[in-house]
């Protein structure tokens, strides 16, 4: 039997991790990727901020909200994220799991 005081290493104390997958892939590519594996066409729709703002208001979600989740995307569409760390082989030991891998492995919930 595994405490968790065993299963844990040391050392990690007021650190912060980048956790990624192995690749950047653009929304386009997460589509191809779950059309491939599922044998359907998936497909990515880009929603103008100004519509996806309306219907989330729409929808009874706080503005602040809204905002919020509108900056991200805009984050996300100009690469501010778009990086591969190293965390997940350097501090968990393992392989980071590829979309891919993960989609063949969960198909039947999709």
């Amino acid at each position: 039997m595994v405490t968790r005081a065993q299963s844990w290493e040391g050392g990690h104390e007021r650190k912060a991790y980048d956790i990624t997958g192995p690749e950047i892939l653009g929304y386009e590519d997460v589509a191809a990727i779950f059309s491939r594996v599922l044998g359907r066409e998936v497909t990515y729709q880009d929603i103008p901020p100004a519509a996806a703002r309306q219907a989330m208001i729409g929808m009874g979600i706080p503005e602040w909200n809204v905002d919020g989740i509108n900056e991200l995307m805009d984050q996300m569409r100009t690469g501010a994220y778009a990086v591969v760390s190293k965390a997940v082989e350097q501090v968990g030991h393992k392989k980071p799991t590829t979309l891919e891998e993960f989609v063949r492995e969960n198909a039947g919930a999709f």
